[in-house]
């Protein structure tokens, strides 16, 4: 975003994302200097401290952000985060408002506990706001497989002491242990993604295929098939 695009912005903030509201504000802060100035100069309707929550809600992680912009976190919340400094307890705080539906003055008292009591945000979550994080379940994942692949999952999973949930957890996990660094734009990230599920899946049916054959010979040497489609699959 340029300098004019983003004075185009903040002038009609009509039906912007905050986002790009953030995003203008920055853009414009390194050429007035101060959030004050900004509003000055464009003569804004708003404050200089509503432009220093915006910027701050920028330079979250861009996932904090996206659910800010769907506004399954309030901007009032998204600041409350942004005032951590720990990027891990930044998504804690952010992930549990989303999950337990925390008010904005909760966050506030929650982040208030950490910063000036030097408490974990697990603590602080639970003392403020009663979250007890060994009674969340997360939601199911469901894989849409059919009986006969799933089968052969188990077949696989089993001959290596594993349940084939364990197996598939395995898969995704070495999938998206990704360097951020090498999937920062949108495009190169979905990218990654598809080629992360196209090996998975060539990895599953290889797996499969190992499995299913007929005959003494494959039957003597299923399991060491199987194992050795799998290492594969995992390497």
């Amino acid at each position: 975003m340029d300098e004019s695009s983003a004075v185009a912005c903040l002038t009609n903030r009509s039906q912007k994302m905050p986002s790009e509201i953030g995003q203008a504000v920055d853009v414009l802060y390194q050429v007035h200097g101060t959030h004050a100035k900004i509003v000055q100069e464009l003569q804004l309707n708003v404050g200089g401290d509503y432009l220093r929550s915006m910027r701050r809600i920028f330079h979250l992680p861009k996932g904090i952000r996206w659910k800010v912009d769907k506004e399954e976190i309030k901007v009032a919340q998204g600041y409350q985060i942004s005032r951590l400094a720990d990027e891990d307890d930044q998504w804690m705080l952010a992930i549990t408002i989303v999950a337990k539906n925390l008010k904005a003055e909760e966050c506030n008292n929650v982040v208030n506990l950490v910063l000036n009591e030097g408490r974990t945000m697990r603590d602080a979550l639970s003392t403020i706001a009663g979250v007890r994080f060994e009674e969340i379940r997360p939601q199911m994942l469901i894989l849409p497989i059919g009986v006969d692949f799933w089968f052969d999952l188990s077949k696989a999973a089993w001959q290596q002491g594993e349940e084939w949930q364990d197996l598939c957890y395995r898969i995704i996990r070495q999938g998206i242990d990704i360097d951020p660094e090498e999937v920062r734009e949108d495009a190169k990230s979905l990218r990654k993604i598809r080629e992360i599920a196209d090996r998975a899946a060539g990895r599953m049916e290889e797996l499969a295929a190992s499995l299913s054959g007929e005959g003494g010979d494959n039957a003597v040497n299923a399991a060491e098939r199987a194992q050795q489609a799998t290492l594969d699959g995992l390497s």
